[in-house]
């Protein structure tokens, strides 16, 4: 993980914006997060590479690369109509989308404080 870039982004924007900044990007991770596993459930491939799309791009924003990768691969499985290799990725999903919770938890209260 390379949280670098995110941490100048949140320096960037100051304390107070950096505070919404971080709180924006864990409901859209709680959502991009709740849509994929929901697509992945009922099999739907189109839902799955619109989630993991989100995915990437918060997951490379805040610098997670094991999710980053992660997104990717479940991504390329649903863009090849493989449910039962898009699905292989939900353990690993799971634990970048948790480290990431946790990253931006960090963050919540004091984003100077996290670095």
């Amino acid at each position: 993980m390379d949280e670098t870039g995110f941490d100048r982004m949140l320096g960037m924007a100051g304390p107070d914006l950096a505070r919404d900044l971080v709180a924006q990007f864990g409901c859209d991770l709680a959502d991009a997060a709740a849509q994929l596993f929901a697509a992945l459930a009922r099999g739907d491939m189109a839902g799955v590479r619109a989630a993991a799309h989100v995915l990437m791009a918060l997951a490379g924003t805040a610098g997670q690369s094991a999710l980053y990768v992660s997104a990717q691969g479940v991504h390329a499985a649903a863009v090849a109509q493989d449910a039962s290799g898009a699905a292989a990725y939900e353990p690993e999903l799971a634990t970048g989308i948790d480290a990431m919770h946790a990253m931006l938890d960090r963050r919540a209260c004091s984003p100077e404080a996290a670095r």
